[in-house]
């Protein structure tokens, strides 16, 4: 019916449109809930610190169905996680989180459901007069 020009090219834009979206669904399922982070390093050497709590932990959990989701953790998954962290500790005057490291998990039921989870834990340190301590 078609020229044989035409169905070949119809049938090679097809397939190559196929992959670029599988590319684009792929790439795009790594990228989905995440965010910047942006960290402040302070130099503790002089002993005007005391800690004030230890152990501290925060957790986020974002869930995706085939690629799509994530809409719950619009600060990101690690932000969900601080955020979850300073809700069950705020912070007062002159403190501040340290020592805290992250962890990442993706659990997969089949790869139709992706389960992230992040967890946070830090410890709070209230600065002091650094003239006492000396």
């Amino acid at each position: 019916m078609f020229p044989e020009f035409i169905t070949k090219h119809f049938l090679s834009v097809s397939v190559a449109g196929l992959y670029a979206w599988l590319l684009v669904v792929c790439v795009g399922m790594g990228y989905c809930g995440g965010g910047l982070l942006h960290e402040t390093q302070v130099v503790l050497e002089k002993g005007n610190y005391e800690y004030t709590a230890q152990g501290l932990v925060g957790k986020g959990t974002s869930v995706y169905t085939f690629g799509m989701g994530g809409m719950a953790t619009p600060n990101g998954l690690l932000g969900e996680a601080k955020l979850n962290l300073l809700k069950k500790h705020p912070l007062k005057d002159n403190e501040a989180l340290v020592n805290m490291t992250t962890e990442t998990r993706m659990i997969t039921f089949f790869g139709i459901i992706i389960v992230r989870k992040a967890i946070i834990t830090a410890d709070v340190i209230k600065f002091t007069d650094s003239q006492k301590m000396d």
